[in-house]
Protein backbone atom coordinates (compact mmCIF):
# COMPACT_ATOMS: atom_id res chain seq x y z
CA UNK A 1 0.00 0.00 0.00
CA UNK A 2 1.85 3.36 -0.95
CA UNK A 3 2.22 5.35 2.06
CA UNK A 4 -0.32 8.83 1.11
CA UNK A 5 1.82 11.72 1.46
CA UNK A 6 1.38 14.75 3.91
CA UNK A 7 3.41 17.86 3.66
CA UNK A 8 2.45 19.43 6.80
CA UNK A 9 1.41 16.11 9.15
CA UNK A 10 3.15 17.95 11.96
CA UNK A 11 2.08 21.52 11.35
CA UNK A 12 3.36 22.86 14.67
CA UNK A 13 6.14 24.81 13.21
CA UNK A 14 4.12 25.69 10.02
CA UNK A 15 1.51 27.66 12.38
CA UNK A 16 5.00 29.00 14.50
CA UNK A 17 6.53 30.53 11.28
CA UNK A 18 2.45 32.21 10.28
CA UNK A 19 2.57 33.40 13.46
CA UNK A 20 5.72 34.91 13.33
CA UNK A 21 5.45 36.11 10.02
CA UNK A 22 2.14 37.95 10.86
CA UNK A 23 3.15 39.30 14.16
CA UNK A 24 6.45 40.59 12.34
CA UNK A 25 4.01 42.54 9.62
CA UNK A 26 1.48 43.61 12.05
CA UNK A 27 4.01 45.12 14.57
CA UNK A 28 5.66 46.56 11.03
CA UNK A 29 2.77 48.24 9.97
CA UNK A 30 1.58 49.22 13.61
CA UNK A 31 5.16 51.05 14.16
CA UNK A 32 5.32 52.69 10.64
CA UNK A 33 1.77 53.60 10.70
CA UNK A 34 2.11 55.51 14.66
CA UNK A 35 4.91 57.51 12.54
CA UNK A 36 3.11 58.48 9.27
CA UNK A 37 -0.30 58.92 11.30
CA UNK A 38 1.46 61.34 14.05
CA UNK A 39 3.35 63.22 10.86
CA UNK A 40 0.38 63.46 8.68
CA UNK A 41 -1.45 65.06 11.57
CA UNK A 42 1.24 67.64 12.33
CA UNK A 43 1.63 68.42 8.60
CA UNK A 44 -1.61 69.06 8.38
CA UNK A 45 -2.42 71.23 11.49
CA UNK A 46 0.78 73.22 10.06
CA UNK A 47 -0.91 73.81 7.18
CA UNK A 48 -4.45 75.24 8.58
CA UNK A 49 -2.43 77.00 11.22
CA UNK A 50 -0.90 78.97 8.14
CA UNK A 51 -3.91 78.82 6.83
CA UNK A 52 -5.18 81.02 10.09
CA UNK A 53 -2.34 82.68 10.32
CA UNK A 54 -2.45 84.09 6.93
CA UNK A 55 -5.98 85.37 7.81
CA UNK A 56 -5.02 87.11 11.26
CA UNK A 57 -2.60 88.85 9.60
CA UNK A 58 -4.17 90.16 6.53
CA UNK A 59 -7.54 91.73 9.00
CA UNK A 60 -4.81 93.20 11.59
CA UNK A 61 -4.25 95.36 8.71
CA UNK A 62 -7.98 96.76 8.78
CA UNK A 63 -8.68 96.67 12.01
CA UNK A 64 -8.33 100.73 13.22
CA UNK A 65 -7.57 102.20 16.58
CA UNK A 66 -11.49 103.68 16.29
CA UNK A 67 -12.65 100.25 14.80
CA UNK A 68 -12.22 98.95 18.57
CA UNK A 69 -15.07 101.31 19.63
CA UNK A 70 -17.58 101.02 16.62
CA UNK A 71 -16.59 100.35 12.95
CA UNK A 72 -19.20 98.77 10.82
CA UNK A 73 -16.30 97.88 7.66
CA UNK A 74 -14.23 96.24 9.93
CA UNK A 75 -17.39 94.43 11.56
CA UNK A 76 -18.53 93.41 7.67
CA UNK A 77 -15.04 92.19 7.45
CA UNK A 78 -15.05 89.71 10.43
CA UNK A 79 -18.43 88.50 9.11
CA UNK A 80 -17.32 87.84 5.33
CA UNK A 81 -14.58 85.82 6.99
CA UNK A 82 -17.05 83.80 9.00
CA UNK A 83 -19.28 83.42 6.42
CA UNK A 84 -16.69 81.91 3.52
CA UNK A 85 -13.89 80.87 5.83
CA UNK A 86 -15.84 79.66 8.86
CA UNK A 87 -13.49 81.96 10.91
CA UNK A 88 -14.78 84.14 13.50
CA UNK A 89 -12.56 86.85 15.02
CA UNK A 90 -11.92 88.02 18.53
CA UNK A 91 -9.95 91.58 19.37
CA UNK A 92 -8.32 91.19 22.74
CA UNK A 93 -6.85 94.22 24.96
CA UNK A 94 -3.33 93.36 26.43
CA UNK A 95 -5.44 91.78 29.71
CA UNK A 96 -6.85 89.13 27.42
CA UNK A 97 -10.48 90.79 27.47
CA UNK A 98 -12.69 91.23 24.20
CA UNK A 99 -12.57 94.91 23.04
CA UNK A 100 -14.39 93.78 19.68
CA UNK A 101 -16.35 90.67 17.97
CA UNK A 102 -17.92 89.84 15.03
CA UNK A 103 -22.19 89.61 15.64
CA UNK A 104 -22.33 85.68 15.48
CA UNK A 105 -19.82 86.12 18.41
CA UNK A 106 -21.21 89.25 20.09
CA UNK A 107 -21.54 87.06 23.44
CA UNK A 108 -17.87 87.09 24.15
CA UNK A 109 -17.63 90.69 24.11
CA UNK A 110 -16.62 91.10 27.93
CA UNK A 111 -15.59 87.75 28.44
CA UNK A 112 -11.31 87.44 29.18
CA UNK A 113 -8.55 84.93 28.17
CA UNK A 114 -6.18 83.04 30.40
CA UNK A 115 -3.29 85.20 29.47
CA UNK A 116 -1.20 82.43 28.90
CA UNK A 117 -2.56 82.37 25.72
CA UNK A 118 -1.13 85.11 24.83
CA UNK A 119 1.34 85.39 22.44
CA UNK A 120 4.44 87.53 23.60
CA UNK A 121 5.76 88.16 20.06
CA UNK A 122 4.48 90.26 17.79
CA UNK A 123 6.01 88.70 14.81
CA UNK A 124 4.92 85.46 14.98
CA UNK A 125 1.42 83.81 16.41
CA UNK A 126 0.40 80.88 17.91
CA UNK A 127 -2.04 78.15 16.46
CA UNK A 128 -4.15 76.27 18.69
CA UNK A 129 -6.48 73.16 18.35
CA UNK A 130 -7.73 73.29 22.77
CA UNK A 131 -10.68 74.72 23.86
CA UNK A 132 -8.29 77.25 25.86
CA UNK A 133 -8.97 76.53 29.01
CA UNK A 134 -12.62 76.99 29.04
CA UNK A 135 -12.70 79.96 26.76
CA UNK A 136 -14.35 77.62 24.26
CA UNK A 137 -17.32 75.20 25.22
CA UNK A 138 -15.00 72.59 23.21
CA UNK A 139 -11.81 72.17 21.24
CA UNK A 140 -11.46 74.63 18.09
CA UNK A 141 -8.93 75.70 15.80
CA UNK A 142 -7.47 79.44 16.97
CA UNK A 143 -4.66 81.29 15.68
CA UNK A 144 -3.62 84.76 18.48
CA UNK A 145 -1.38 87.17 16.88
CA UNK A 146 0.00 90.28 18.70
CA UNK A 147 0.25 93.22 17.47
CA UNK A 148 0.27 97.48 18.03
CA UNK A 149 -1.55 100.59 16.34
CA UNK A 150 0.56 103.06 14.95
CA UNK A 151 -0.78 105.67 16.80
CA UNK A 152 -0.42 103.61 20.31
CA UNK A 153 3.02 101.73 20.31
CA UNK A 154 2.71 101.19 24.00
CA UNK A 155 -0.76 99.27 24.45
CA UNK A 156 -0.35 95.60 22.74
CA UNK A 157 -3.84 94.27 21.60
CA UNK A 158 -4.61 90.72 20.84
CA UNK A 159 -6.38 89.55 17.00
CA UNK A 160 -7.97 85.90 17.22
CA UNK A 161 -9.23 83.71 14.24
CA UNK A 162 -10.87 80.73 15.83
CA UNK A 163 -13.27 78.09 14.17
CA UNK A 164 -14.35 74.65 13.97
CA UNK A 165 -12.16 71.64 14.36
CA UNK A 166 -13.87 69.22 11.38
CA UNK A 167 -11.68 69.57 8.65
CA UNK A 168 -8.76 68.42 10.99
CA UNK A 169 -11.46 65.93 12.02
CA UNK A 170 -12.55 64.95 8.91
CA UNK A 171 -8.76 64.84 7.74
CA UNK A 172 -7.95 62.49 10.55
CA UNK A 173 -11.15 59.87 10.00
CA UNK A 174 -10.28 59.94 6.48
CA UNK A 175 -6.15 59.48 7.24
CA UNK A 176 -7.31 56.53 9.86
CA UNK A 177 -9.75 55.15 7.09
CA UNK A 178 -6.68 54.82 4.37
CA UNK A 179 -4.27 54.03 6.89
CA UNK A 180 -6.62 50.83 7.89
CA UNK A 181 -7.35 49.60 4.39
CA UNK A 182 -4.00 49.39 3.47
CA UNK A 183 -2.73 48.18 6.74
CA UNK A 184 -5.20 45.26 6.12
CA UNK A 185 -4.59 44.83 2.14
CA UNK A 186 -0.53 44.96 2.81
CA UNK A 187 -1.28 42.07 6.36
CA UNK A 188 -3.94 39.77 3.91
CA UNK A 189 -0.78 40.02 0.89
CA UNK A 190 2.04 39.85 3.42
CA UNK A 191 -0.36 36.74 4.95
CA UNK A 192 -0.54 35.42 1.13
CA UNK A 193 2.85 35.82 0.61
CA UNK A 194 4.05 34.25 4.21
CA UNK A 195 1.57 31.04 3.49
CA UNK A 196 3.29 29.89 0.49
CA UNK A 197 7.29 30.83 1.32
CA UNK A 198 6.11 28.84 5.06
CA UNK A 199 5.06 25.87 2.72
CA UNK A 200 7.83 25.57 0.43
CA UNK A 201 9.99 25.92 3.79
CA UNK A 202 8.19 23.01 5.75
CA UNK A 203 7.81 20.67 3.05
CA UNK A 204 11.18 19.93 2.65
CA UNK A 205 12.09 20.49 6.29
CA UNK A 206 9.21 17.33 6.73
CA UNK A 207 10.39 15.53 3.81
CA UNK A 208 14.10 15.81 5.56
CA UNK A 209 12.72 14.93 8.73
CA UNK A 210 10.81 11.88 7.69
CA UNK A 211 13.63 10.75 5.70
CA UNK A 212 16.34 11.03 8.73
CA UNK A 213 14.10 8.96 9.92
CA UNK A 214 14.34 5.91 7.74
CA UNK A 215 18.15 6.87 7.86
CA UNK A 216 17.55 6.11 11.71
CA UNK A 217 16.13 2.46 10.70
CA UNK A 218 18.81 2.23 8.45
CA UNK A 219 17.42 2.52 5.05
CA UNK A 220 19.39 4.47 3.52
CA UNK A 221 18.03 3.90 -0.15
CA UNK A 222 15.89 7.36 -0.11
CA UNK A 223 17.17 10.50 -1.37
CA UNK A 224 16.02 13.94 -0.94
CA UNK A 225 14.13 15.09 -4.00
CA UNK A 226 14.47 19.37 -2.82
CA UNK A 227 18.06 19.16 -2.94
CA UNK A 228 17.61 21.80 -5.39
CA UNK A 229 15.85 23.59 -3.08
CA UNK A 230 16.94 27.49 -2.03
CA UNK A 231 19.67 28.76 0.58
CA UNK A 232 19.92 26.15 3.75
CA UNK A 233 17.53 23.86 3.26
CA UNK A 234 18.69 23.21 -0.86
CA UNK A 235 22.43 22.95 1.21
CA UNK A 236 21.31 20.50 4.17
CA UNK A 237 19.21 18.26 1.36
CA UNK A 238 22.26 18.02 -0.84
CA UNK A 239 24.68 17.25 2.14
CA UNK A 240 22.32 14.89 3.86
CA UNK A 241 22.24 13.03 -0.02
CA UNK A 242 25.64 12.44 0.06
CA UNK A 243 25.72 11.36 3.73
CA UNK A 244 23.63 8.69 2.50
CA UNK A 245 25.28 8.21 -0.10
CA UNK A 246 28.52 7.49 1.75
CA UNK A 247 26.94 5.40 4.55
CA UNK A 248 25.07 3.59 1.87
CA UNK A 249 28.48 2.76 0.72
CA UNK A 250 30.07 2.40 3.58
CA UNK A 251 27.52 0.07 4.93
CA UNK A 252 28.15 -1.56 1.40
CA UNK A 253 31.84 -1.98 2.12
CA UNK A 254 31.36 -3.04 5.52
CA UNK A 255 29.37 -5.75 4.45
CA UNK A 256 31.40 -6.84 1.46
CA UNK A 257 34.09 -6.73 4.25
CA UNK A 258 32.61 -9.19 6.30
CA UNK A 259 31.77 -11.50 3.47
CA UNK A 260 35.18 -11.83 1.70
CA UNK A 261 36.64 -12.37 5.79
CA UNK A 262 34.48 -14.82 6.08
CA UNK A 263 35.28 -16.48 3.10
CA UNK A 264 39.22 -15.79 3.33
CA UNK A 265 38.89 -17.39 6.84
CA UNK A 266 36.62 -20.25 5.96
CA UNK A 267 38.71 -21.75 2.99
CA UNK A 268 41.53 -22.29 4.78
CA UNK A 269 40.12 -23.25 8.48
CA UNK A 270 37.65 -25.80 5.92
CA UNK A 271 40.91 -27.13 4.34
CA UNK A 272 42.79 -27.17 7.62
CA UNK A 273 40.04 -29.22 9.68
CA UNK A 274 39.40 -31.23 6.57
CA UNK A 275 43.11 -32.57 6.93
CA UNK A 276 43.25 -32.56 10.31
CA UNK A 277 40.19 -34.97 10.71
CA UNK A 278 41.46 -36.94 7.63
CA UNK A 279 44.84 -37.47 9.62
CA UNK A 280 43.75 -37.92 13.23
CA UNK A 281 41.00 -40.80 11.71
CA UNK A 282 43.74 -42.43 9.38
CA UNK A 283 41.71 -41.88 6.35
CA UNK A 284 45.51 -40.15 5.25
CA UNK A 285 48.14 -42.55 5.50
CA UNK A 286 51.04 -42.17 7.40
CA UNK A 287 53.09 -41.86 4.39
CA UNK A 288 51.39 -38.71 3.12
CA UNK A 289 50.40 -37.25 6.31
CA UNK A 290 53.47 -35.04 5.86
CA UNK A 291 52.78 -33.65 2.81
CA UNK A 292 49.38 -32.53 3.87
CA UNK A 293 50.98 -31.24 6.87
CA UNK A 294 52.36 -28.83 5.03
CA UNK A 295 49.21 -27.91 3.18
CA UNK A 296 48.08 -27.23 6.52
CA UNK A 297 51.02 -25.27 7.37
CA UNK A 298 50.56 -22.70 4.29
CA UNK A 299 47.00 -22.31 5.26
CA UNK A 300 47.98 -21.49 8.79
CA UNK A 301 50.21 -19.10 8.08
CA UNK A 302 48.01 -17.96 5.14
CA UNK A 303 45.33 -17.01 8.16
CA UNK A 304 48.46 -15.12 10.29
CA UNK A 305 49.00 -13.08 7.16
CA UNK A 306 45.55 -12.27 6.89
CA UNK A 307 45.21 -11.59 10.87
CA UNK A 308 48.49 -9.80 10.63
CA UNK A 309 47.19 -7.71 7.27
CA UNK A 310 44.02 -7.15 8.65
CA UNK A 311 44.94 -5.54 12.18
CA UNK A 312 47.93 -3.52 10.39
CA UNK A 313 45.04 -1.79 8.12
CA UNK A 314 42.50 -1.40 11.07
CA UNK A 315 45.57 0.41 12.76
CA UNK A 316 46.00 2.56 9.41
CA UNK A 317 42.75 3.63 8.10
CA UNK A 318 41.95 5.04 12.27
CA UNK A 319 45.45 6.64 12.59
CA UNK A 320 46.36 4.57 15.65
CA UNK A 321 49.76 3.35 13.60
CA UNK A 322 52.24 6.13 14.71
CA UNK A 323 55.23 7.01 12.25
CA UNK A 324 58.47 6.51 13.87
CA UNK A 325 60.72 8.59 10.94
CA UNK A 326 64.48 8.36 10.88
CA UNK A 327 66.56 9.09 7.82
CA UNK A 328 67.47 6.64 5.32
CA UNK A 329 69.07 6.10 1.51
CA UNK A 330 66.27 5.02 -0.57
CA UNK A 331 68.14 3.29 -3.14
CA UNK A 332 69.93 1.09 -0.40
CA UNK A 333 66.10 0.33 0.61
CA UNK A 334 65.38 -0.77 -2.64
CA UNK A 335 68.01 -3.28 -3.11
CA UNK A 336 67.42 -4.63 0.23
CA UNK A 337 64.06 -5.26 -0.14
CA UNK A 338 64.44 -6.76 -3.93
CA UNK A 339 67.09 -9.47 -2.64
CA UNK A 340 64.26 -10.79 -0.08
CA UNK A 341 63.01 -11.25 -4.12
CA UNK A 342 65.89 -12.95 -5.50
CA UNK A 343 64.71 -16.57 -5.88
CA UNK A 344 61.40 -15.43 -7.64
CA UNK A 345 63.05 -13.56 -9.89
CA UNK A 346 66.05 -15.93 -10.95
CA UNK A 347 63.04 -18.59 -11.66
CA UNK A 348 61.03 -16.26 -14.14
CA UNK A 349 64.48 -14.41 -15.53
CA UNK A 350 63.59 -10.94 -14.73
CA UNK A 351 66.00 -7.86 -15.60
CA UNK A 352 65.72 -5.57 -12.82
CA UNK A 353 66.02 -1.86 -14.35
CA UNK A 354 66.68 1.90 -13.33
CA UNK A 355 68.62 1.54 -9.63
CA UNK A 356 71.23 3.81 -10.84
CA UNK A 357 69.46 6.74 -9.90
CA UNK A 358 70.90 9.38 -7.23
CA UNK A 359 71.19 8.66 -3.28
CA UNK A 360 67.66 10.25 -2.14
CA UNK A 361 67.69 10.39 1.71
CA UNK A 362 64.60 10.39 3.32
CA UNK A 363 63.05 11.42 6.90
CA UNK A 364 60.09 8.61 6.94
CA UNK A 365 59.47 5.51 8.80
CA UNK A 366 61.57 3.29 7.37
CA UNK A 367 59.91 0.10 7.95
CA UNK A 368 56.49 1.11 6.89
CA UNK A 369 58.37 2.57 3.37
CA UNK A 370 60.09 -0.85 3.03
CA UNK A 371 56.45 -2.54 3.45
CA UNK A 372 55.09 -0.41 0.87
CA UNK A 373 58.06 -1.43 -1.30
CA UNK A 374 57.72 -4.75 -0.37
CA UNK A 375 54.18 -5.43 -1.38
CA UNK A 376 54.39 -3.24 -4.62
CA UNK A 377 57.25 -5.86 -5.89
CA UNK A 378 55.87 -8.70 -4.82
CA UNK A 379 52.66 -7.73 -6.55
CA UNK A 380 54.74 -6.87 -9.15
CA UNK A 381 56.99 -10.31 -9.17
CA UNK A 382 53.65 -12.77 -8.98
CA UNK A 383 52.22 -10.71 -12.62
CA UNK A 384 55.43 -10.42 -14.17
CA UNK A 385 55.96 -12.39 -17.27
CA UNK A 386 58.85 -14.83 -17.87
CA UNK A 387 62.13 -12.98 -19.10
CA UNK A 388 60.02 -9.74 -18.38
CA UNK A 389 61.47 -6.42 -16.79
CA UNK A 390 60.89 -5.06 -13.09
CA UNK A 391 62.34 -1.12 -13.73
CA UNK A 392 62.50 1.51 -10.41
CA UNK A 393 62.27 5.01 -11.46
CA UNK A 394 63.49 7.46 -8.95
CA UNK A 395 63.25 11.38 -9.06
CA UNK A 396 63.23 14.09 -6.90
CA UNK A 397 60.87 17.04 -7.66
CA UNK A 398 61.46 19.95 -5.32
CA UNK A 399 60.68 18.83 -1.62
CA UNK A 400 58.52 15.67 -2.74
CA UNK A 401 60.35 12.43 -3.97
CA UNK A 402 58.75 10.45 -6.99
CA UNK A 403 58.88 6.56 -6.95
CA UNK A 404 58.09 4.53 -9.90
CA UNK A 405 57.21 0.47 -10.07
CA UNK A 406 56.68 -1.21 -13.50
CA UNK A 407 56.77 -4.47 -14.27
CA UNK A 408 55.66 -5.91 -18.12
CA UNK A 409 53.20 -8.28 -17.69
CA UNK A 410 49.31 -8.76 -18.07
CA UNK A 411 48.05 -5.28 -16.93
CA UNK A 412 45.02 -4.59 -15.38
CA UNK A 413 42.05 -3.88 -17.00
CA UNK A 414 40.60 -0.60 -17.15
CA UNK A 415 37.80 -1.61 -15.40
CA UNK A 416 39.65 -2.84 -12.12
CA UNK A 417 41.61 0.46 -11.84
CA UNK A 418 39.35 2.45 -10.06
CA UNK A 419 39.16 -0.82 -7.53
CA UNK A 420 42.65 -1.89 -7.69
CA UNK A 421 43.07 -0.16 -4.03
CA UNK A 422 39.42 -1.83 -2.40
CA UNK A 423 40.03 -4.42 0.16
CA UNK A 424 39.92 -8.07 -0.56
CA UNK A 425 39.26 -6.96 -4.34
CA UNK A 426 41.41 -9.13 -6.58
CA UNK A 427 40.89 -8.91 -10.47
CA UNK A 428 39.51 -12.40 -12.70
CA UNK A 429 43.41 -12.70 -13.32
CA UNK A 430 45.08 -12.07 -9.96
CA UNK A 431 42.24 -15.11 -8.41
CA UNK A 432 43.83 -17.35 -11.10
CA UNK A 433 47.65 -16.85 -9.86
CA UNK A 434 48.04 -15.68 -6.54
CA UNK A 435 47.13 -18.52 -4.54
CA UNK A 436 48.91 -16.98 -1.43
CA UNK A 437 47.40 -13.54 -1.43
CA UNK A 438 44.72 -12.19 1.09
CA UNK A 439 43.78 -9.24 -1.17
CA UNK A 440 45.06 -6.36 1.64
CA UNK A 441 48.14 -5.32 -0.11
CA UNK A 442 47.32 -2.53 -1.70
CA UNK A 443 44.86 -1.15 0.54
CA UNK A 444 47.40 -1.15 3.02
CA UNK A 445 49.79 0.18 0.41
CA UNK A 446 47.65 3.54 0.03
CA UNK A 447 47.29 3.38 3.70
CA UNK A 448 50.60 3.89 4.76
CA UNK A 449 51.38 6.65 1.23
CA UNK A 450 48.59 8.64 3.16
CA UNK A 451 50.18 8.59 6.88
CA UNK A 452 53.91 10.22 5.11
CA UNK A 453 51.04 12.79 3.38
CA UNK A 454 51.63 11.17 -0.07
CA UNK A 455 49.72 9.88 -2.81
CA UNK A 456 49.71 6.64 -5.10
CA UNK A 457 48.13 6.37 -8.75
CA UNK A 458 47.92 2.91 -10.46
CA UNK A 459 48.26 2.85 -14.66
CA UNK A 460 48.43 0.44 -16.63
CA UNK A 461 47.94 -1.25 -20.23
CA UNK A 462 46.92 -4.67 -20.29
CA UNK A 463 48.65 -7.29 -22.07
CA UNK A 464 52.17 -4.68 -21.41
CA UNK A 465 52.73 -3.32 -18.39
CA UNK A 466 51.70 -1.84 -14.87
CA UNK A 467 53.05 0.75 -12.92
CA UNK A 468 52.51 2.20 -9.89
CA UNK A 469 53.67 5.70 -9.21
CA UNK A 470 54.38 7.34 -5.90
CA UNK A 471 54.75 10.58 -4.47
CA UNK A 472 55.44 11.65 -0.88
CA UNK A 473 57.14 14.39 0.64
CA UNK A 474 61.37 13.84 1.26
CA UNK A 475 61.20 15.33 4.51
CA UNK A 476 58.67 14.54 7.01
CA UNK A 477 60.51 16.39 9.70
CA UNK A 478 59.21 19.54 8.21
CA UNK A 479 55.88 18.42 7.64
CA UNK A 480 55.62 17.58 11.48
CA UNK A 481 56.81 20.56 12.31
CA UNK A 482 54.47 22.51 10.09
CA UNK A 483 51.80 21.04 11.28
CA UNK A 484 52.58 21.94 14.76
Amino acid sequence: MKKKSNAFKNDSIFRFYIFLFSLFVLLSIIMIGAVMLSVSKRYYEAEVGEIFKNHTQALIGVVKPDSIEDDETITNVFEYDANHYDMRALVFDENGKVLLAHNSASSFLGCSLNAQFLPQNEINGTFYVDDLNGFFDEDLCSYIQKFYFESDTENPYYLMLYGSRDRITDFNTMLYLVYTASSMFILLFFLFVSLNLVRKIVKPMNEITDTARQYSQGDFSIRISHNDGFGEIGELSRVLNEMADSIDRNEKSRLAFIANVSHELRTPMTSIGGFVDAILSGTIPPEQQEHYLKIVSEEINRLSRLVRSMLYLSKYESNEMEINCAEFELRDLIIKTLFLFENQLNRKNVDVEGLDFEKVTLYADKDLIQQVIYNLVENAVKFIDEGGVLSFDVQRSGKNVNIAIRNTGEGIKQEDLSRIFEKFYKTDASRGKDKTGVGLGLSIVRSIIALHKGTINVSSEFGEYTQFDINIPITQKERKENKA
